[in-house]
């Protein structure tokens, strides 16, 4: 920054003195800073709206561009809308049961679904289905990219 006696390259934590300016050469100096490594990515259609934004935080992404390239990753994941359903299979003998017939496809989405979770309780069968990924599986992708690149290197 003009003026100032020094200049701080963040990426690197490097502190350089400019000359002719108010610290000396061999001067003490005491210097502490902070900086963290963001990017961003904003799909076209985003209104700007922060109830429509997310803030994700991956310690392992060491660049800007990594950072706003794993930005884009969820963007582009998460844009479509998720529709999920939770459907629940009484205990009991399902061998003569057909799944299609009992169920109310009218009010199915057009989409295929997968089983996020499935659970098993006295209640009986317990089902989370959904559309897309989720965020946390979104993530887990990203971070799971970032671990076998770092094992490459």
């Amino acid at each position: 920054m003009p003026g100032r006696a020094w200049f701080v390259n963040n990426s690197v934590g490097e502190l350089t003195i400019r000359s002719g300016g108010a610290i000396s050469s061999g001067q003490d100096l005491e210097v502490e800073y902070e900086f963290k490594i963001e990017g961003s990515y904003a799909a076209d259609e985003f209104d700007g709206d922060a109830r429509n934004e997310t803030v994700v935080n991956l310690p392992s992404i060491s660049t800007a561009r990594g950072c706003e390239l794993a930005a884009k990753i969820l963007v582009d994941e998460l844009k479509t809308a998720r529709w999920e359903a939770d459907v629940q299979i009484p205990p009991g003998d399902l061998s003569d049961v057909s799944l299609v017939e009992a169920l109310d496809l009218e009010a199915v989405p057009d989409e295929a679904m997968s089983v996020y979770e499935l659970e098993q309780t006295p209640e009986g069968l317990q089902l989370r289905l959904g559309s897309r990924d989720r965020i946390r599986d979104a993530l887990e992708q990203i971070r799971s990219m970032l671990s076998a690149a770092s094992e490459r290197v």
